[in-house]
Formats: C-alpha cells, structure tokens, sequence
C-alpha cells in the first residue's frame, strides 16, 4: 500500500476523494522530476498544505477518509526529505541499501523510472501484469459500488411515481364526484370537490416530474471513465 501511493490506480471510491488522490498525485509527479532539488520546496509544501485543508472538509466515510489522510502523509515525509517509514524500516534491516538520497525518494514509483532498463521483458510484462489485475480489482468493487447506487436511485425514482400515479388517481376521482354533484344539482358542495381534485392532480404532476429527474441517466459514469483512463494507463506501460 505505501508503495501504490504514486501509481495511477484509485485507492478509494468517492469521487470528492479521488480528487484528492489525483492532486496528491501530482504534488508526486513534480516532486520525482528533481527529488533533491525539491526537498522543503515551499511552492510544494504550500500545496500539501491546501490539500490538507481539503481533507479535513472532505464529507466521506473513515474508510476513504484514512486513505488520503495516509496518502498526504506519506507526501510530507518526503517534501521533509524523509524516506517512506517501511522503506526506511526495510534499509535499517540491511535489506536495501540505496545508491544515492535522489535515489530514496523515488520510491513508490521507482519501477517507472530509471530501474525499468535494467529489467527483462518478462519482468517488465510481469510487473505490468500485477499492477494491471490491481486495478481490475479496484474496478470490480467501483463498479459494485456504482450499480449499488444507481439500483437505489432507481428504486427511489419507482417509488415516487407509484405515490405519483395514486396522488393523480384520488385526484381524478375527486373530479369525478365533482362532476357528478354538477350534473345532479347546483349545490356549494360541488366547487370545494373540484377544487380538491385539481389541487390533488397539480400536486400528483409534480411528484411525477420530480420522481423522474432522478432517474440515472449515464449508468456506470465514474467506472466507464476510470477504465478509460487505466486502459490507457496500460498502453503506455507496455509502449
């Protein structure tokens, strides 16, 4: 998971939350382009700061929330010029011993960069690969997550029509008795009656007209444009 922070592959499924991720993201890309240059850049930690500010209005769920909490965390040890915590754990351990401070702060991303020459085919293919059945996992549950929502949208819209449809019944049957007190004699009663029964269809004609503006007119909107953007993702992998 430390590792995925900086790959092009959502960790979260609310939209107000990858937004963030693809601006943490970003922060990423411009801090790689010259690690040691860009150690205590004051542009990049003001923009951590916004992001951050972000975090803390962002309206979702713990889940989503300690993702990007954990993303922009990992961000700011390294605009401190501090390796990642497991990364600094695993070089303690005598387990990697990196060959320069530039060469530290490239990690999540280090396989995109300088690293991918010296693998084979294979390896590079192997390495897509995983990454590539990741993201399909990631756009399975959005996917699940989307048809959830848009089944209960649906719903809602169902049953507000059903109200709809009974609200215009009882109001034409209102009509109905009004016109009938009309047609058998002349009395105040049949103006109240006719009265109810117009009010009765305005309100059912309303409901109607709200009911069907929920309807989900673009099914599957957010998981179609995450897969075009992984589709493409992997065409530049594998270029």
């Amino acid at each position: 998971m430390e590792a995925l922070t900086a790959v092009p592959a959502y960790q979260t499924f609310d939209p107000g939350a990858q937004d963030i991720e693809r601006q943490i993201r970003s922060v990423w890309t411009l801090f790689r382009q010259n690690p040691a240059a860009h150690v205590g850049a004051a542009a990049l930690e003001a923009r951590l700061d916004e992001i951050a500010r972000e975090i803390r209005k962002l309206p979702v769920g713990y889940e989503e929330w300690q993702v990007v909490y954990r993303q922009a965390l990992q961000l700011d040890r390294a605009l401190r010029g501090e390796k990642q915590m497991l990364e600094a754990t695993v070089a303690a351990d005598g387990l990697e011993t990196p060959e320069s401070p530039q060469e530290a702060h490239m990690t999540p991303e280090r396989a995109n960069g300088e690293d991918t020459r010296a693998l084979s085919v294979g390896a590079l293919i192997n390495e897509i690969m995983g990454k590539v059945t990741l993201l399909a996992k990631k756009e399975i549950e959005l996917a699940k997550v989307e048809v959830k929502a848009d089944m209960e949208s649906e719903l809602a819209m169902a049953k507000g029509l059903a109200v709809a449809v009974l609200v215009t019944v009882l109001g034409l049957n209102m009509l109905l008795v009004a016109l009938v007190f009309a047609l058998a004699t002349v009395m105040p009663g049949w103006l109240a009656a006719l009265l109810n029964g117009g009010g009765l269809v305005v309100i059912g004609g309303i409901l109607g007209y709200v009911s069907w503006t929920r309807r989900v007119t673009s099914p599957l909107a957010l998981t179609r444009k995450t897969i075009r953007e992984d589709r493409q993702w992997v065409k530049e992998r594998l270029a």
